[in-house]
């Protein structure tokens, strides 16, 4: 081997070992970038995680767990093109990952893409999870078809209902079932929400308006004053119970103490 060759070899072993160096750099720097912007987003800082994540993702465009942060961040910022962008792409490289699959169909749900909201559950490994049949059942509800939503709705776990799919749930049990069902899936949902302020300001209003059941909204307002302590909205509804109840002079005086409040 003469000296020429041997130098060419030479030098061509330092440049693989340098651009290991820098490879082995560039990862460090890239994942440094990554996690450093996961903890401002749990911070709630996603300006200054974008762009961590922009360091990171010029180094390395193909973490599937750095395209998924940036989504949700896009997300956050309501650049809904840009987050399907990367959620897409992180589906690409992990084509069973379920997290993905759920956020983008919530993201077609908000953006009015039904079309697309039943085609993405389908590559799902469970298109029956509640959370798709309550996706399902809203899109039906969105259509006025009050039969396509019960079909989906009745079969999630009542736990597994938020407040907002449950007050829909509970339309479509009022237009749809007797005044019997619906007043066992009102008591349900009080199992479910009874911290919820809005849940029981509707839960008063249908126990006294609809079923004249004065008391049990009385009760039901006055237990969670006691225990959440004083609130415009609770006091205005009790005094609307009492008025409706023909308690003229105890529906004055809660108003009383609202006004000194």
């Amino acid at each position: 081997m003469n000296s020429r060759t041997r130098n060419i070899i030479i030098f061509s072993i330092l440049l693989m070992l340098v651009g290991c160096t820098n490879s082995i750099k560039n990862k460090k720097e890239s994942e440094y970038a990554l996690i450093k912007g996961i903890n401002l987003t749990q911070q709630g800082n996603y300006e200054d995680a974008i762009r961590e994540y922009n360091i990171s993702y010029a180094i390395n465009p193909k973490n599937p767990m750095l395209l998924k942060e940036m989504a949700f961040i896009y997300y956050q910022f309501n650049n809904y093109e840009k987050a399907e962008n990367y959620w897409i792409d992180a589906l690409d490289i992990s084509p069973n990952d379920d997290e993905i699959i759920r956020n983008l169909a919530t993201l077609y749900y908000k953006t009015g893409r039904f079309d697309s909201v039943l085609s993405i559950i389908d590559k799902s490994y469970n298109p029956s999870s509640d959370y798709y049949l309550k996706l399902k059942g809203l899109i039906e509800y969105k259509k006025n078809n009050y039969r396509g939503t019960e079909k989906y709705f009745g079969s999630i776990k009542l736990e597994n209902f938020d407040l907002e799919s449950y007050l829909i749930y509970l339309d479509v049990i009022k237009n749809m079932k007797s005044s019997t069902e619906y007043y066992v899936y009102l008591k349900k949902g009080l199992d479910l929400f009874s911290n919820d302020k809005n849940y029981i300001l509707y839960y008063a209003q249908e126990m006294a308006f609809l079923f004249k059941e004065y008391d049990v909204a009385e009760q039901i307002l006055l237990a969670y004053l006691v225990d959440v302590g004083s609130d415009n909205q609770v006091i205005e509804e009790l005094s609307s119970v009492y008025l409706k109840a023909g308690e003229n002079e105890k529906s004055n005086d809660i108003l009383l103490l609202l006004n000194k409040r």
